[in-house]
């Protein structure tokens, strides 16, 4: 049996109710990891024209929409807004840290609840199904888990779109020192089961699962200065994502001391802007439930 199928076998044993997160988001992170999720939500509404709902779904009175792993719940506020109002928004996710206070105006229906375990009497419920980067949350079964959870909670005729960062590049030839970032950062990845090429995989899982009408779309997301103001908003998301894995990498062995890592972003960062032409990509990931 591989080194592989003996880790998924021994994640699989974890709790399904207990994300992998590699991105430290209590305590003191907890601020950062609110402007991160700012910042990239942000930039990927850029990236995409502003757009919100990919997958080719009508909405009609009386509808749902959920949001699974909402966090603070812009996307599903955001698209309150642009929907009719008699469609029924609803964000989910099984840490509530980041929820709008009481205070706040909010259209959006909140729950404190896991993707791995969604209400029985939710079957059938959702119109539409939004996810969002998962790829630092997730293991490979655990995603298996989810995918099966989101199709029983979709209506028949029902979407989901996900969206994800595409891990498997390879930057060597152009940017050597954004690649060390990569190199640094697989081996944590790995070790928690995480998937790198997460949108064929996650196309693929979808297909096994019964969603039919699978598509798969990518955009590059520029990094650094050379692309303007989605550059510099590429780059700032990067750093909160890394800066937030940062304990992860270090326990991993992935780099010897914190000082070596924030050299190494450092020069990154220099290369990025240096060199014209990094770029990440970003993927949709849209199924439909077909009964």
């Amino acid at each position: 049996m591989s080194l592989d199928v003996h880790r998924d076998l021994a994640l699989a044993e974890k709790s399904k109710n207990e994300p992998l997160y590699a991105i430290a988001s209590d305590g003191d992170h907890l601020e950062a990891e609110r402007k991160r999720l700012g910042v990239l939500h942000k930039s990927i509404t850029n990236l995409f024209d502003n757009k919100l709902i990919f997958a080719p779904v009508t909405l009609t009175k009386g509808d749902h929409i959920l949001d699974c792993g909402t966090g603070t719940g812009i996307w599903a506020n955001q698209v309150a807004k642009v929907v009719p109002g008699d469609v029924v928004v609803e964000g989910a996710d099984i840490s509530r840290r980041f929820f709008p206070s009481p205070g706040e105006n909010s259209a959006v229906i909140f729950h404190n609840l896991s993707t791995f375990d969604l209400p029985t009497e939710w079957e059938n419920r959702f119109k539409l199904v939004n996810q969002r980067l998962m790829i630092a949350c997730f293991s490979r079964p655990q995603w298996e888990t989810a995918l099966q959870q989101i199709r029983r909670v979709l209506s028949p005729d029902g979407w989901v779109q996900l969206v994800e960062v595409q891990q498997k590049h390879e930057f060597s030839a152009t940017h050597p020192k954004y690649q060390r970032l990569l190199d640094m950062l697989h081996p944590m990845m790995r070790s928690r089961g995480f998937i790198l090429d997460i949108g064929l995989e996650v196309e693929e899982m979808m297909q096994r699962g019964g969603f039919q009408n699978v598509t798969r779309t990518r955009r590059a997301m520029p990094i650094g200065e050379w692309g303007g103001e989605p550059g510099r908003e590429g780059w700032a998301w990067l750093v909160g994502a890394y800066g937030g894995m940062k304990d992860a990498i270090l326990q991993a062995g992935a780099v010897e001391s914190g000082e070596e890592f924030d050299r190494m972003m450092r020069e990154a960062f220099e290369e990025s802007n240096e060199i014209p032409g990094l770029a990440h990509d970003m993927e949709v990931i849209c199924g439909q439930k077909v009964v």
